[in-house]
């Protein structure tokens, strides 16, 4: 073996640990009941689903005084608290140790991706990123 490829969100990146620990905050910045949490989880979908979808359908269902658009702001910050899989870290040392390029292939926009690793202490473990709006194709294509 020469290489391995990564995924990064549900992969390297704890995505759920991520929300579960930006969620708390978030919810109490705007003073959001306590079903905003679990519903977000549940509408976000592992990420699939677009915020820009899952926080006006919260605001509706929970009929939130606050704008949606306030809220949406505020998911820029969710990164901030990003967490890497609880052995993501002693995987890529391993592999490094070992002579194997590690590369990341990740769907997402460079901005938020590069943030993500870097705040996962991810950036320094890995030889090479791509990621689908920098290079202009998404996973699954296979010339990603």
């Amino acid at each position: 073996m020469k290489a391995v490829l990564f995924d990064l969100d549900g992969t390297l990146h704890d995505r759920n640990a991520t929300l579960r620990a930006w969620l708390p905050g978030h919810a109490a910045r705007f003073g959001l009941p306590e079903a905003y949490t679990a519903r977000f989880m549940e509408l976000d979908d592992f990420g699939y689903r677009s915020k820009r979808e899952v926080i006006p359908q919260l605001v509706q269902e929970l009929g939130l005084s606050c704008e949606a658009a306030d809220l949406l702001a505020h998911y820029d910050t969710a990164l901030d608290h990003a967490q890497a899989m609880p052995q993501a870290h002693e995987v890529l040392r391993e592999l490094r140790g070992r002579g194997i390029l590690i590369s990341v292939v990740t769907n997402g926009w460079v901005e938020a991706q590069t943030r993500c690793m870097s705040v996962c202490g991810l950036t320094d473990l890995v030889d090479d990123v791509g990621i689908s709006q920098g290079v202009g194709l998404s996973k699954p294509n296979p010339r990603v």
